[in-house]
């Protein structure tokens, strides 16, 4: 070995390793068979979830499925939370008061526990993209009007996912 590719060594041993972890990281894992049957029934959702409507008619996804992380530990909390709250949406069950405020309550979904089990678990499983486009829009709504506690909290998520 030269003296050349000695040199060069710990630059590769870095760029593999960067390159490794940085696929680690971006890797989708497979969803579950229970996710996937909620993947082919999510558009129930994605109806009013789509962080593409403007005006929005609902939270993006990506934004309930990290709030409702937060607050429940387990898969099996997260799940259980989000077929309660969809079955019959109270305020006082709602984890997301900002767009409860601003949109009003989802109306309930007539659906069976078993078909909103399988499409809780599929939002808990799906890897979402941050909303960026959305946020963008909300900023630029919103300019002029201060810094108010919604613009301050879309420009965080922005700063944070999507520059």
């Amino acid at each position: 070995m030269s003296l050349k590719q000695i040199s060069s060594l710990p630059v590769m041993v870095v760029f593999l390793l960067g390159s490794s972890l940085l696929s680690a990281e971006t890797e989708q894992v497979p969803l579950s068979e229970r996710a996937v049957l909620g993947e082919g029934k999510f558009a129930v959702c994605k109806a009013c979830h789509d962080d593409t409507l403007n005006p929005p008619q609902a939270p993006p996804m990506f934004g309930v499925q990290r709030r409702y992380k937060q607050q429940f530990e387990s898969q099996q909390e997260f799940v259980d939370a989000i077929v309660k709250f969809v079955t019959l949406p109270t305020e006082s069950k709602a984890l997301m008061k900002g767009p409860v405020k601003k949109l009003g309550l989802m109306p309930g979904l007539p659906l069976g526990d078993d078909m909103l089990s399988e499409i809780a678990t599929y939002i808990y499983e799906e890897n979402f993209e941050p909303p960026c486009e959305h946020w963008a829009q909300a900023m630029s709504s919103e300019k002029g009007k201060g810094k108010g506690k919604h613009r301050q909290h879309v420009q965080s998520m922005y700063e944070e996912f999507c520059q």
